[in-house]
């Protein structure tokens, strides 16, 4: 009969292989570079988010202060 083997994760770094010494977080792959295309549609929908939040927050005071 063979003799009970210890868990990976009780096993000492000296008792692994290197493959088993990597831990934490996946790698990601580069982020693609953006096109100039893609910083100008990003300005025009975070300027038009903007001026909607502005526009109704204004709304919102006028028709509360003068109703």
């Amino acid at each position: 009969m063979r003799p009970a083997m210890k868990p990976t994760r009780q096993l000492g770094r000296h008792q692994l292989g290197q493959h088993h010494l990597r831990q934490g977080a996946t790698r990601r792959s580069v982020a693609p570079v953006e096109a100039p295309v893609d910083r100008w549609l990003n300005l025009l929908v975070s300027v038009s988010v903007v001026t909607a939040l502005i526009v109704g927050g204004v709304a919102l005071i006028v028709t509360l202060l003068f109703h």
